[in-house]
């Protein structure tokens, strides 16, 4: 009973620690009680990882929620409680109230400011997140050509922490645009400016007088650059260069041979920081030994790309191995050679993972395979892309393209907890899809362009797509446009 009393009470002092949040603003302090329900809403928020049944998550989100309202209530000028409440919302699905909450949180900053006695939007720190997950590194991306593209003339800063870094080289490429700190001393001092002008980015954008999901702003932000500009932002550095012509010849590439870079989204990369749970856009890595297989046949190089956590790659069922590297699990990773091997395959295969920032920011072609049909993703109108099959779990029938595209429920469910509100399982491409779409995305000039069903089914996406203004970038598959033809334009 003694030692269950000291560890609520320790409990209790780590809720109560970072009190005062804002202690560094001047004329702003955050209460207590605040930071107890802020912290005590995270905590309990986190707990949800360690249950599967959707009753059991929806309770502990409701419980969340009301404590996170009750931080805002507390202090009502704390914009991480706002952000964190209009997050927790847009999880439960309640996607135009979330939203309206993250819009309201960004809004906070000009008031947050005045109070201050500081200038009004002068500057914008981009959120931590982005140095966390190689995904947020590649956002960043999306940041500055947003930036480029608006005439925004606020100076851009991200407060770095090297041990919190994905990749310190691929966030290294973009200080030519975003004045990135990595001195702990330095960060400290910054951070009461990072408070008042820190930005929401990995959640909602400006756009006009308001904020959007941020898959959707990047989604327009890159089809307007590649309307107008199209050239990458990036560009390999000489020393990466060097760097990948060394891998090249140990391994035995030649100067002539052309490399594709696979990345498999699988369960354990997520597992080791989401406690297990299993993520919509994993996929098993057997589906996609005829694709390898159909790589080295064609005369190419297959780069598995990833961490030490994924499945070995089976080389019995690669073609024997020939033409097959399994860099993710090999002695040879490291972060520089992960962006030069990114910045110059001659295509990437790879899901809507973290990964696909890489060649996307070096103007790599990619294709998108098992992604879920998300409004805003694919970003880039230049992508190939196969989504998943979105199936009923109640008549195990596959919904069609218009029923998908049209119902706001599914199409922003971006979670297990949603998709099984909305009542549907999403499967996995097939092996012959996933072939197929390689094939096409190599050699898009030579696929069938004579009028056939995938025409049709094609440019139905693409009326439904901006019907309903999903933002979703892209050509789908002809191969798997013809393959589902039925279903896709049922009504």
């Amino acid at each position: 009973m003694r030692a269950y009393s000291l560890w609520l009470l320790r409990v209790y002092q780590w809720l109560l620690r970072g009190a005062g949040g804002y202690h560094d603003v001047p004329n702003v302090k955050v209460s207590r009680i605040a930071v107890f329900n802020f912290q005590a809403a995270v905590v309990i928020w986190r707990a949800a990882k360690f249950f599967s049944d959707n009753r059991s998550i929806a309770r502990i989100a409701k419980i969340s929620e009301r404590l996170f309202r009750d931080a805002t209530k507390a202090a009502p000028l704390w914009i991480h409680a706002h952000r964190g409440l209009g997050n927790l919302i847009l999880f439960q699905g309640r996607r135009e109230e979330g939203l309206a909450q993250l819009d309201y949180a960004e809004r906070l900053r000009n008031k947050l400011a005045k109070v201050a006695g500081w200038k009004e939007d002068t500057q914008v720190f981009l959120p931590r997140g982005c140095c966390s997950v190689l995904g947020g590194i590649g956002m960043i991306d999306g940041y500055v050509k947003h930036k480029i593209l608006t005439g925004d003339p606020r100076p851009y800063y991200l407060l770095a922490d090297p041990a919190a870094t994905a990749n310190s080289v691929f966030l290294s490429y973009w200080s030519d645009y975003v004045t990135i700190v990595t001195d702990p001393t330095k960060i400290e001092e910054l951070a009461k400016f990072e408070a008042v002008y820190g930005v929401g980015w990995m959640t909602v954008m400006p756009r006009g007088d308001t904020h959007v999901h941020v898959h959707r702003e990047i989604s327009a932000s890159q089809r307007r650059w590649s309307s107008e500009n199209g050239r990458p932002l990036l560009q390999l550095r000489t020393e990466h260069r060097d760097l990948l012509a060394k891998y090249r010849a140990k391994v035995g590439m030649t100067e002539k041979d052309w490399y594709i870079c696979l990345h498999v989204r699988s369960q354990g990369f997520h597992s080791e920081r989401h406690g297990g749970s299993e993520d919509i856009r994993n996929a098993n890595i057997e589906d996609y030994y005829p694709l390898i297989r159909e790589v080295v046949a064609a005369g190419g190089w297959l780069v598995r790309m990833g961490d030490s956590s994924m499945p070995a790659l089976d080389l019995s069922k690669c073609g024997g191995g020939r033409h097959v590297i399994d860099y993710a699990r090999s002695q040879d990773k490291n972060a520089a050679l992960d962006v030069a091997l990114g910045a110059s395959c001659r295509l990437f295969v790879g899901h809507s993972s973290g990964f696909h920032g890489i060649p996307h920011a070096f103007g790599r072609p990619c294709c998108m395979v098992n992604i879920p049909l998300t409004a805003g993703f694919p970003y880039h109108s230049e992508d190939l892309f196969v989504p998943k099959k979105y199936v009923s779990a109640q008549s195990g029938l596959a919904l069609s393209l218009a029923k998908i595209l049209s119902s706001t429920q599914i199409l922003n469910a971006d979670n297990k907890f949603q998709l099984a509100q909305a009542g549907l399982v999403l499967l996995p491409n097939e092996p012959d899809e996933l072939v197929e779409a390689t094939r096409e995305a190599l050699a898009p000039r030579t696929v069938l362009k004579t009028p056939s069903v995938a025409d049709e089914v094609i440019k139905e996406f693409d009326r439904l797509n901006q019907t309903y203004g999903a933002e979703i970038s892209g050509t789908l598959s002809r191969y798997y446009a013809a393959k589902h033809a039925n279903t896709l334009l049922a009504r």
